[in-house]
């Protein structure tokens, strides 16, 4: 895959760098105030994908992945909730995303399925399995109660750094060694390895049961299922798939500034592993306000379920509400007020989109968990919650995203079984995203002909602040 479709793509990164930089290098993307500076830059456009589109050679052409400010995120041209209703498998939109636009034919799709069954199969089959499962039963010893699984994948991460070629070229002194094909290799290596140790680690540490290597002819999704044992049938089996197939493809990848992407592509541009690169991503996604809120999310659900049971009445929910959000001391909303996307002109922003992505799990939810008490009690949660934190707090996005029902798709599929669990959701946020963290990095680096440059911004000085007492030394 690397040599047909990958090299050629690398190749297009670097040219387009060079166009931009020649025809438009002095250009002004954006003016950066004070406030920008203040705020974390939030919004300030500053950063640009450079993962190309489908073009031809020579020529610029726009970006293959981008964030409609009224639609959403789209991968590849297409919206990444259609990818979900298309039916489309992880590994159609690893290729998307990797390659720049969606597999052409039957055999191009297959590339992608095919490079992720041998890097599993190899995994599997070397010493690097079993020295990674004692790994897990030291992680999970002696209180497994204590253990995050988002934790989990960073210490995994952490691990599989000796099996790190690009590392080894690093310490052998030969960084001038290392190829961008070395680059998508680790990241190879990485999706395959997390695809049987996430759930290794599940089984270990919810269950205390013994790791299952799938069936080697499997694709991803399958054999992250069939590795986790909760499917008692190929029926059930092929559900779940889909299940997993949905929420890996909603939490892939969301752009160049998304925090956990971001902490990610810093650090790559230093010219680490991918791994010492994923570690950093990972670090960004455990935060409460990012990939950390869909375990915070569902853990939240439970609490509601168990201390208002499921013949609650809307006052009782409202009352609830109420005092968790406005009253000493304040409690989060979990998973709402994420500004994902802009409020059309003259629309209310409580009847805004919100996220696209939180309408394919509510369909999901609808379609397979509608008569549930707890999906109804979680649903009327945040129909309760969304204007309060709107009009009352004063949220500019008080719509639930994707954190809010990502967590309750497992629980009610028997997955995550009660609060204890509830992490797994993030650790499934961190298979997903190190796949869209890791094709960004690769192509920054790509684009600079595959010497990383580091991202260092320069520091401020208070000069913009004439009264300012100075002293010197």
């Amino acid at each position: 895959m690397y040599d047909r479709f990958i090299s050629p793509r690398a190749a297009i990164a670097a040219e387009q760098r060079k166009i931009l930089s020649s025809s438009y290098g002095d250009r002004i993307l954006a003016v950066v105030t004070v406030n920008d500076q203040l705020t974390g830059y939030k919004s300030t456009p500053i950063l640009r994908s450079a993962i190309p589109g489908k073009g031809k050679r020579g020529e610029l052409y726009t970006n293959a992945h981008h964030v409609d400010e009224y639609q959403g995120f789209h991968l590849g041209g297409v919206r990444i909730d259609q990818l979900v209703e298309k039916g489309c498998s992880l590994e159609d939109a690893l290729f998307t995303l990797w390659v720049g636009y969606p597999p052409e034919t039957g055999e191009d799709a297959q590339e992608m399925v095919t490079v992720l069954k041998e890097a599993r199969r190899g995994f599997v089959e070397s010493s690097a399995w079993s020295e990674c499962v004692a790994y897990l039963d030291a992680l999970c010893a002696p209180d497994p109660s204590r253990v995050d699984m988002m934790h989990v994948v960073v210490g995994l991460l952490s691990y599989l750094a000796r099996y790190s070629p690009v590392g080894a070229l690093i310490d052998s002194d030969s960084v001038e060694a290392i190829t961008l094909k070395d680059r998508f290799e680790e990241w190879v290596f990485i999706q395959a390895a997390m695809g049987v140790l996430v759930p290794a680690a599940y089984r270990r540490l919810y269950l205390n049961q013994d790791p299952i290597v799938p069936d080697a002819s499997r694709g991803y999704a399958s054999a992250f299922v069939e590795a986790l044992g909760v499917a008692d049938s190929e029926e059930r089996l092929s559900v779940l798939s889909s299940v997993f197939d949905m929420l890996f493809i909603l939490m892939l990848y969301h752009g160049p500034g998304n925090g956990s992407t971001l902490s990610g592509l810093v650090a790559n541009s230093f010219g680490p592993t991918s791994f010492d690169s994923m570690i950093s991503m990972m670090g960004a996604l455990l935060a409460p306000n990012h990939g950390k809120a869909s375990t915070l999310g569902i853990r939240f659900l439970f609490t509601l379920r168990d201390e208002l049971g499921y013949e609650w009445s809307d006052e009782e929910l409202v009352s609830y509400a109420r005092k968790r959000l406005l009253e000493s001391p304040k409690k989060p909303a979990w998973c709402v007020g994420h500004a994902l996307l802009k409020t059309p002109k003259g629309v209310d922003p409580s009847e805004s989109l919100g996220d696209p992505r939180t309408a394919v799990l509510v369909h999901w939810l609808q379609s397979h968990h509608h008569p549930h008490p707890f999906y109804r009690l979680s649903r009327s949660w945040y129909d309760v919650v969304t204007p309060i934190v709107g009009k009352e707090i004063g949220a500019a996005f008080p719509k639930p995203n994707v954190d809010a029902y990502s967590g309750l798709v497992l629980a009610l599929e028997g997955i995550i079984r009660d609060s204890s669990q509830a992490s797994f959701i993030g650790a499934v946020f961190g298979v997903a995203r190190i796949a869209g963290a890791c094709a960004e990095a690769f192509y920054q680096v790509a684009a600079t002909s595959g010497k990383p440059r580091p991202i260092r911004p320069g520091n401020v000085r208070d000069e913009f602040v004439p009264d300012l007492p100075r002293k010197e030394g």
